[in-house]
Parts: C-alpha cells; structure tokens; sequence
C-alpha cells in the first residue's frame, strides 16, 4: 500500500511557529517535524512507499527527508508549480501509483491508526472512497460529515449552516484511503476542493 501526503501547505496560521520560513508539515511537535511524525507512524505499519505533494518552500521539505532512505521509507515528490487546492494535484498522481488504492493524508495531522483495518473497512464496503472521521470538541464551528446507517457518506454540512435540530458530532480528520480511479474525477491539475467539490460530486453520482 502506498501513501500520499499532501504537504504542500503554507500554514498561514502558524505563522508564529514557521516564521515564513518553513512550510506547515515541517513545523516542530514534540522535537521533531510534523511530517516526520507521520512518516514514522507509516513505516511503523509496513507502509514505506509514499509520494509527498510539494509546493510552498517544498525545497526544504527535499532537503530534510532526500529519497526517504535515512527514515526507512522511499520517498517521491509531485511538486505543485501553481497552487491546486486540497485535490487537484490528484489529476498528476496516477503515473505515480502502483495499487489499486492508496491512503491520502493531509500534512498537518497527527495520527495513530490501524491502518490495516481501515483498509479492511474499505474493500468490504466496496468504496471508491473512505473517510477518516471523528468527534472533536468543537462540532459547531466545524464542517460535518452526514452518514447514513451503513455508513455510506450522504453529505457534508458546512460549519455556516444553520443547524436547530440534533446533529452527529463527526468530523473529518484529514485521512482517507482512495481506489486510484478517484485520481479520474480531476483530470486536469486546477485548483480543486477535495470536499467541496471532488467527494460531493462523487456522492451526487452514487458512487461509493
């Protein structure tokens, strides 16, 4: 299994931490880079065949990890030459891909997961698509995901809506595992949203 790290944030929030001079998966926590942390907890599960999307400042981010062997992985770079949002470097990656399906992980999270189960929950639920979610401590302010009993994704709920009745505290984390034919849904490399545009009309074709 292969994974893909969309790392090429600029991470304007944390302005105060990268100075302008850093790009956001390389900002430090607990001593090491984000991105680091996220390469380790990959390895750690067998995973070692991953592909960085670049972008912003994204030299230094080849000159910290090279081709990934010094960190027990193997490492290629896509690198955006213009901005393409949170999806449209999917339009570049197939040539990349070597399986049927890859996991995509956005490069400011930090996670553990049993990777292996969230792909089992993918080939039995025969998805194109699967989501990483969880409740947070501020469903509010944040963007839903609306699910169905079998847990198919229905909708998302924008965090502007108005909301005056009960909802399900589940929020998107940032972590998915696609088949490679969701790279066909962006065929050419424009600034595309994941959720907004790539996953809901994805739903409003009924694919899974």
């Amino acid at each position: 299994m292969q994974a893909v790290i969309m790392a090429g944030g600029k991470g304007t929030r944390l302005r105060s931490i990268t100075n302008d001079e850093i790009p956001k998966p390389l900002a430090p926590v607990a001593g090491k880079p984000i991105l680091q942390h996220q390469i380790e907890q990959l390895r750690g599960q067998g995973i070692i065949d991953i592909v960085l999307v670049i972008g912003y400042l994204g030299k230094k981010i080849r000159d910290y990890f090279g081709d990934g062997s010094e960190f027990g992985v193997s490492i290629q770079y896509l690198e955006e030459t213009v901005p393409l949002g949170t999806a449209g470097a999917l339009s570049m990656l197939l040539p990349l891909l070597k399986e049927d399906s890859f996991f995509l992980i956005f490069g400011d999270v930090l996670f553990s997961i049993d990777f292996a189960r969230m792909e089992r929950f993918h080939r039995e639920k025969q998805s194109d698509a699967t989501l990483f979610v969880h409740q947070n401590a501020h469903p509010f302010d944040s963007d839903l995901v609306v699910c169905g009993e079998d847990n198919r994704v229905l909708r998302f709920d924008s965090k502007h809506s108005q909301r005056d009745d009960w909802y399900h505290n589940c929020v998107n984390a940032g972590f998915y595992l696609f088949s490679r034919e969701v790279c066909d849904q962006v065929p050419e490399p424009v600034k595309t949203d994941l959720e907004k545009q790539l996953l809901s009309g994805m739903i409003e074709e009924g694919k899974p």
